[in-house]
């Protein structure tokens, strides 16, 4: 069995060949129009934009294989596999739950739990099915099954390994696992993620499982945030300052102060070596505060819940945040998003007809699958 290893990622964004992989070319650019998302020049997605355009997948599909298995897999059914995952008491006993569940909710699904000298590796498959679009529906699962992980853990978890699909090696390291901050061994074999003998007892800590959708985005976003700002101090050495401070508060300090001292200089030199690379504590404060916003806003948070985990003393402080942000209110940039909580205005006639086309697109029978050894029939 070959395998290749990617060289460590830098996470610029995701191919949009490979999500068209999983999508489709005529669904993606569909829903691509209709989220107003836009593709960079270089044929990348932002990755929260790829996030939207999975979400809004299911969404109109309900299905959560994205028309990938010969049954629709029901919305909700992701949401069982964690619950079960998330009952064990460390991330061996949950990862063993989340198999065994699996065997009897996901029966097309096979998730196979190994160790070897105390190092855990899960392997996920879709036995019968090879084709590049199982394989990118397979690692954005397993990617989501490590952003519970590092939820249910409330802290991160560095894999040891990670191996992909020899199916997925045209795109060139652009994929949902340049996340992990690790290259991404190609084989093919199953999808598989390795975790330290270290870390198979940490221990799952109590969470607000209600939760769950927003929690998993807010981790995909920091290892974006965490693999992005190891990139910048290998790339730009006089953006290191400004990277350790986003760090420091992506990892909980509050205020100047804090992130001050935890870099060893006071307030007064931070300022000033900020000020030399022509930025301060204030905007990148206010960037990142932008950023979180817009990951809150795609999760089921009120806005005042919003707000406060903002900082912000109100709504109303949010509100005219957004303005200057976005030249929108929060509300109506959720309108923006697929499947926003309930309560909100609905979407305009024009918005409606673009949903109802996508709608169309993405229960639309597939074409058979010459990688498939049966042709894959859809809703």
């Amino acid at each position: 069995m070959g395998a290749s290893a990617s060289r460590i990622p830098r996470v610029d964004g995701v191919a949009s060949d490979y999500v068209a992989a999983l999508l489709g070319q005529e669904t993606t650019h569909g829903l691509m129009a209709l989220l107003d998302v836009s593709e960079q020049s270089d044929g990348l997605l932002d990755h929260i934009a790829t996030w939207r355009l999975l979400s809004a997948s299911i969404s109109f599909s309900e299905d959560e294989s994205h028309r990938l298995c010969a049954t629709p897999v029901p919305i909700g059914n992701f949401e069982l596999l964690i619950a079960s995952m998330m009952q064990g008491q460390d991330i061996l006993c949950g990862l063993r739950r989340l198999a065994a569940a699996a065997a009897v909710i996901r029966p097309d699904l096979a998730i196979r739990i190994t160790t070897r000298r105390g190092d855990v590796r899960v392997g996920f498959s879709l036995p019968g099915t090879t084709s590049r679009k199982a394989a990118v529906y397979l690692e954005g699962f397993m990617l989501l099954v490590h952003c519970a992980i590092r939820w249910a853990l409330g802290q991160p978890v560095e894999p040891r390994a990670v191996w992909g699909s020899n199916e997925l090696a045209f795109v060139d390291r652009r994929t949902l696992l340049d996340v992990l901050g690790l290259p991404v061994q190609r084989h093919s074999g199953s999808i598989s993620i390795v975790y330290h003998a270290a870390d198979a007892a940490r221990p799952f800590a109590m969470r607000d499982f209600d939760r769950w959708r927003e929690a998993l985005l807010v981790e995909y976003q920091r290892m974006v945030d965490v693999v992005s700002n190891a990139a910048r101090h290998r790339e730009a050495p006089g953006d290191r300052l400004a990277a350790s401070v986003r760090s420091a508060l992506i990892s909980g300090a509050r205020g100047q102060a804090a992130v001050a001292r935890g870099l060893g200089v006071s307030v007064a030199t931070l300022r000033r070596r900020l000020t030399e690379q022509q930025t301060s504590f204030r905007q990148i404060l206010l960037e990142l505060r932008r950023e979180t916003a817009e990951t809150l806003l795609l999760g089921d948070k009120s806005i005042d819940e919003i707000a406060a985990e903002l900082g912000m003393s109100d709504a109303r402080c949010l509100r005219r945040a957004c303005q200057s942000w976005f030249g929108r209110s929060p509300s109506e940039l959720r309108l923006d998003q697929i499947g926003r909580p309930k309560g909100l205005r609905p979407m305009t006639v024009e918005v409606r007809r673009q949903a109802a086309g996508v709608r169309r697109l993405a229960r639309r029978p597939a074409p058979p699958d010459p990688c498939s050894p049966a042709t894959l029939a859809l809703r």
